[in-house]
């Protein structure tokens, strides 16, 4: 997961066998209105509509919350929702 500009990237494990890439999915952080973090899980609601993203990391709960935290702006986290469940 990273973030270039307005946009934040987060790559999907590999779930098929033999292939080597991931599935990259591309979000505009403006658009984004809820995250919701539990252990290895992210879900990412965007537009306020219950529609978005889910996605498996390998990591704890508080450690994707806390990255979470640094690739938004205080400004931005103000118009997010962040869940841990």
């Amino acid at each position: 997961m990273k973030r270039e500009a307005g946009i934040i990237q987060i790559s999907r494990l590999k779930t098929i066998p033999f292939s080597n890439k991931s599935i990259q999915v591309s979000l505009e952080v403006s658009r984004i209105s809820t995250l919701t973090v539990s252990n290895n899980l992210l879900s990412i609601i965007i537009d306020g509509n219950g529609n978005g993203y889910d996605f498996q990391l390998i990591e704890c709960k508080q450690a994707i919350a806390d990255y979470l935290q640094t690739l938004f702006s205080e400004n931005e986290m103000s118009n997010i929702e962040l869940k841990c469940i």
